[in-house]
């Protein structure tokens, strides 16, 4: 049996994150997707409209530093202005 890759993508609410979200859902069906998430009504109501079992929600807000550390420390994170990993010591790299 294969483990499901584990994807967290960020401010899944609207616009080209939601779109990479539904298509990754879509395409990736043995993806376990992860949606990180300021707004907790927010992003269940994004996970809602996706209707998809393989779609959690994280809250989280990007601008700090200790939330993803703690939520997403081994992941590669996306977000829609580059990638890194969380545990980079410097984000502006």
């Amino acid at each position: 049996m294969t483990e499901k890759k584990i994807v967290l993508i960020t401010g899944v609410n609207k616009g080209i994150d939601f779109e990479i979200a539904r298509q990754s859902i879509t395409r990736h069906s043995d993806w376990k997707i992860w949606f990180g998430t300021r707004s907790r009504a927010k992003g269940l109501e994004a996970i809602k409209q996706l209707n998809n079992e393989n779609v959690h929600l994280l809250e989280l807000d990007v601008i700090s530093d200790d939330p993803i550390k703690a939520a997403a420390d081994p992941l590669v994170l996306y977000h829609h202005s580059g990638f890194r990993k969380a545990s980079d010591k410097n984000p502006h790299t």
